[in-house]
């Protein structure tokens, strides 16, 4: 007797995937998330969009707007900010926006929801973490999102008592998927699920880092920056980076001139000012004592020859 296949005819079934799964310990625990979901709705706009406008406002939630078809645009505080099919729009909590254009015939889905980070959960914890760094954000409804989507249309359709669980779920993973957009565009270096802890004002000092490592940011704006003295700030680091706050600037500072280095057709002295050093001496120096090599060795032995600068 031939054995009936599960899966339709000319699909491939995804082994690694089942092989990925066995290393995967599954919660036990049935509600992972500490979230209110205010609404999660969809709209369909006809031939008049212009009907559907607001003055600027702000909410005390987070916003999600999946725009499966047309273009709509948001104005969020000063960015401007327009997605078409097949993009989402994150607007973060106490952000003044508005929608200031739309076009025909656009079919939205919007969610808005609020997430209490229990310092106990560390899904709930590792969400809020990322959502309070968010600016407004733009992202791409990747194959995870829209097979969620549609999973959820199916069971829409559906009378079930199961019905409005099933898709309570399925909406937890739409957040899961856009926060992992989010981490994987910010280079957040670490996962706090797997690390256990971490400290929002330290994922916000680093990505204050991030943002103005190519200036001459001292320990001292950092500290600024996230409402704290450099000591506090410091001791902080200390403890979930097993570094100071001056070796990770340095650290970043070094990675950054070793990508120019490598990848653009500028002179050592370009650099310098661009980094905002006092001259090329003083960048070749610095360079040399965090790396131990000079840039021009550095470049030579990487294979990058700087033609008609030097």
């Amino acid at each position: 007797m031939e054995t009936t296949r599960y899966l339709e005819k000319g699909r491939n079934t995804d082994t690694e995937g089942l092989r990925a799964l066995d290393h995967i310990r599954i919660p036990s625990i049935s509600d992972p998330f500490e979230i209110d979901i205010y609404w999660f709705q969809s709209h369909i706009f006809g031939n008049d969009p212009s009907t559907f406008f607001f003055k600027p406002h702000t909410h005390s939630f987070v916003e999600i707007h999946f725009i499966l078809e047309g273009e709509a645009s948001y104005r969020v505080n000063e960015h401007l900010l327009t997605a078409c099919g097949g993009e989402f729009i994150l607007i973060p909590a106490g952000l003044s926006h508005t929608q200031e254009a739309v076009s025909k015939e656009l079919v939205r889905l919007s969610l808005s929801f609020d997430i209490i980070a229990n310092p106990n959960n560390p899904l709930s914890r590792t969400t809020a973490d990322t959502l309070a760094l968010v600016n407004p954000f733009c992202g791409r409804l990747d194959d995870c999102i829209l097979s969620t989507i549609s999973h959820i249309c199916v069971h829409a359709r559906q009378t079930s008592a199961y019905t409005p669980y099933v898709i309570r779920n399925d909406v937890f993973g739409l957040i899961i998927h856009v926060c992992d957009q989010v981490r994987n565009q910010l280079y957040r270096p670490y996962d706090p699920i797997q690390n256990g802890v971490t400290d929002i004002r330290c994922i916000r000092a680093k990505q204050f880092i991030e943002d103005n490592v190519a200036s001459n940011i001292k320990t001292a704006d950092v500290a600024k920056y996230v409402h704290l003295s450099a000591r506090q700030l410091g001791r902080i680091f200390e403890q979930f980076e097993g570094k100071s706050v001056f070796e990770y600037i340095q650290e970043r500072r070094c990675q950054l001139i070793k990508k120019i280095l490598l990848s653009e057709n500028v002179s050592l002295r370009e650099i310098s000012e661009r980094l905002g050093f006092s001259d090329e001496f003083y960048f070749n120096r610095y360079f040399s004592k965090h790396t131990g090599i000079t840039p021009t060795k550095f470049r030579k032995i990487n294979g990058t020859k700087l033609q008609n600068k030097e």
